[in-house]
């Protein structure tokens, strides 16, 4: 059974933005894909760290991926490291972790 042990999955995009206006934009385009795809993203942020952060149903991870992958404004073409997180103890025990996608 895909994903019954699966509580979350997080995408991180590292852009460096150091500019106000840049990390507007980067949040803008955040919420934008939660919009077009809300059946699959459970909440769009930035962190800390400037980066944007979706957090995916597990059901979505092959959609979301697919569409940041192939829509024009976002072009992420290089998946870099991907992390898994085992919770011993917990009903849904794992969360996966895509720590960084590059944009061509």
């Amino acid at each position: 059974m895909r994903g019954a042990y699966l509580k979350s999955f997080t995408f991180c995009c590292l852009v460096c933005c150091s500019e106000d206006a840049a990390v507007a934009q980067l949040s803008e385009f955040g919420q934008y894909v939660a919009s077009i795809l809300p059946k699959y993203i459970q909440q769009a942020q930035i962190t800390q760290t400037k980066e944007l952060e979706l957090l995916i149903a597990p059901e979505g991870i092959i959609p979301v991926l697919t569409f940041l992958r192939d829509h024009t404004n976002a072009q992420y073409k290089s998946l870099a490291d991907l992390t898994a997180v085992d919770k011993l103890g917990k009903p849904f025990r794992f969360e996966v972790h895509v720590q960084c996608m590059l944009q061509v």
